[in-house]
């Protein structure tokens, strides 16, 4: 696995950075569009940053902002060391952008463009996540036509911004809401320092992730680099990871700031037993808040990353299409 074997700055110098990667995929996927059968879906299909002022963020566009009724914040993972995949791309455009037909909405997707970990660590990600929510719904989109989520660690950047949104960081914008937004969703999430959990025995060499990668990455967003003495505060340590807090009692104000959650997890990854207990947490404290979670019995780690890697949608992307269109 990279993050087991390669430095941050490593990895991103062997990467393209997000920002090339959405717009070579982009133009990929035109050129695939026009010369096919959807030709019609390449209006949806082009180049669109907007470059935020928050100092480093931008949001990158699938589909149509122009025309969409509801707009997904897609918030992707790597860790928060590796840049965007051409497979959160795919799976964005599967799951969101392609299933008018099936959910009769037209959807865009405002990817968030962030800064990544080692150059920039809490809160700036959680900021910009702010700034980018704050930023969608200047432009007049009502929160019950607004999801937002990620994957892995962009899973762990959701719950921040759920936290954020219920109990403002003093660090970061606070985001007004006049309504609940219309939904959240979570995809194999990274919500905890801890790496104790049976899972992470039951699935040690088996999952793409291990205790070992989930410490360099807590170490990543905390700012505690190998280079420097500093350790992070508890203060620090809880708004990048609520759900390691004593106090988790945040959990049951979801309702006010949402309608909907979406959870999965791979029975053989080692975040699964985190993933099932903030799960469980979530439906014994906010019991009136609409949760499902899925936990696929033959997948580990973000399969649905995988799936559009692959190109191939499969289980996890089904899923997904399947929650969207309740």
């Amino acid at each position: 696995m990279v993050l087991d074997t390669l430095h941050a700055r490593q990895i991103q110098h062997l990467s393209k950075p997000t920002r090339a990667t959405y717009q070579s995929w982009v133009q990929q996927k035109q050129s695939k569009l026009a010369k096919s059968t959807k030709s019609e879906r390449a209006t949806r299909c082009s180049i669109d940053i907007e470059v935020l002022d928050d100092d480093g963020s931008a949001l990158l566009w699938l589909g149509n902002r122009q025309t969409a009724k509801r707009v997904v914040l897609f918030l992707h993972g790597g860790g928060y060391l590796s840049p965007l995949s051409p497979g959160h791309l795919e799976w964005c455009w599967e799951v969101f952008v392609t299933t008018e037909s099936e959910t009769d909405v037209e959807t865009a997707v405002a990817i968030l463009e962030y800064k990544l970990c080692p150059s920039a660590a809490f809160p700036v990600q959680l900021t910009q996540a702010a700034s980018g929510l704050t930023h969608i719904l200047s432009t007049g989109v009502p929160p019950r036509n607004i999801i937002f989520g990620g994957d892995s660690a962009g899973g762990n950047l959701t719950m921040q911004l759920l936290s954020h949104l219920i109990d403002p960081h003093p660090k970061a914008p606070a985001v007004t809401l006049a309504e609940p937004l219309q939904a959240a969703f979570m995809v194999s999430p990274w919500l905890s320092m801890k790496t104790n959990d049976a899972s992470f025995r039951e699935s040690h060499g088996i999952d793409m992730l291990s205790a070992s990668i989930v410490q360099t990455s807590v170490h990543a967003i905390l700012g505690e680099v190998a280079e420097s003495p500093r350790r992070a505060s508890v203060e620090e340590r809880e708004g990048a990871f609520p759900f390691d807090r004593d106090d988790v009692s945040f959990l049951g104000r979801l309702p006010e700031v949402i309608t909907r959650l979406y959870v999965s997890a791979g029975q053989y990854e080692v975040l699964r037993d985190q993933i099932v207990a903030m799960a469980v947490e979530v439906e014994r404290l906010a019991p009136k808040l609409d949760v499902q979670l899925d936990i696929f019995e033959k997948q580990a780690h973000d399969f649905i990353l995988l799936e559009g890697m692959l190109r191939s949608p499969g289980e996890a992307t089904n899923a997904m299409i399947k929650w969207l269109k309740r």
